[in-house]
């Protein structure tokens, strides 16, 4: 290797390792302050607490009722996420395999649709689902969530089924499959790498959603983890280490989910860009 390439590999080394510095450091500072008093976050930021106070956990798990707001995050999340790939593999099938009139037309709404600020939609989709009386329950985030996720979803995994043979079809038709029989024999099982870099992207979008949450949900017993934690900041916004605490229950589980299925994800999004 020549000296030229080892100074632009080192280069590369240390931009990347700054950037990651970057993004690591807001994490970093929750997770020290989570277990610190507020005598002891204030004079040193950045020391180990003395004493690991794991009832700041406790009081945020317990008093601040997050057990109450992450069931409910679960709840919708897991919920809006199933259908929402439910629906975008059915509707990626029909405009790629059975290229129904007007499959195009579809295609291009939904790309549309994408690029439409999410806050234009939040009176006239409020107005909508108040006449439908779905305001104030769960099932208004279950269809606004998997409806938002939908156009993401399916334009992924319809450039992937864009790449796949057409001859499997031929071939599993020849066979005596149906339209479904294709779907679920073939198309189903090899676009599985897809879906789950998919999920992980939709489960990242619904679990932190707060302004959509905010606006339709009132009930107490209904709010999610994220407006859950708005509620505890406002009784206990003095005590920052129950707080802190709080917000490593909200983001953790999102870090353990991107950190055990990293390389899923990157080789289902590989796939998902090929175009055939």
């Amino acid at each position: 290797m020549s000296r030229k390439s080892r100074f632009m590999e080192w280069g590369y080394s240390s931009v990347i390792a700054v950037i990651s510095l970057i993004m690591v450091y807001p994490l970093l500072f929750m997770i020290i302050n989570s277990f610190k008093n507020n005598k002891e976050l204030f004079s040193n930021y950045w020391g180990l607490p003395t004493v690991f106070r794991y009832e700041n956990y406790v009081r945020a798990w317990v008093d601040g009722k997050l057990s109450m707001y992450a069931y409910n995050s679960v709840l919708v999340t897991v919920t809006a996420t199933l259908a929402a790939l439910i629906m975008s593999t059915m509707l990626s099938y029909a405009i790629v395999k059975l290229r129904f009139k007007g499959a195009n037309i579809v295609f291009l709404c939904i790309l549309f649709a994408m690029f439409i600020p999410d806050e234009m939609n939040i009176v006239p989709r409020f107005l909508l689902l108040n006449d439908l009386g779905l305001i104030g329950t769960h099932w208004n985030l279950f269809i606004v969530y998997a409806v938002g996720a939908l156009g993401m979803s399916t334009f992924i995994l319809r450039n992937f089924m864009l790449s796949i043979p057409g001859e499997l079809a031929e071939a599993a038709a020849i066979d005596g499959s149906g339209d479904w029989g294709v779907f679920f024999k073939i198309y189903v099982p090899l676009v599985v790498p897809v879906l789950l870099s998919v999920t992980i992207l939709i489960i990242n979008g619904i679990w932190g959603e707060y302004v959509w949450a905010l606006v339709s949900v009132t009930d107490d017993k209904l709010r999610t983890l994220p407006i859950g934690l708005t509620v505890f900041q406002s009784l206990h916004g003095s005590n920052y280490g129950p707080l802190m605490a709080g917000l490593c229950i909200m983001t953790i589980p999102i870090i353990v989910l991107f950190t055990v299925f990293t390389r899923q994800f990157v080789e289902g999004m590989t796939s998902g860009t090929v175009k055939g």
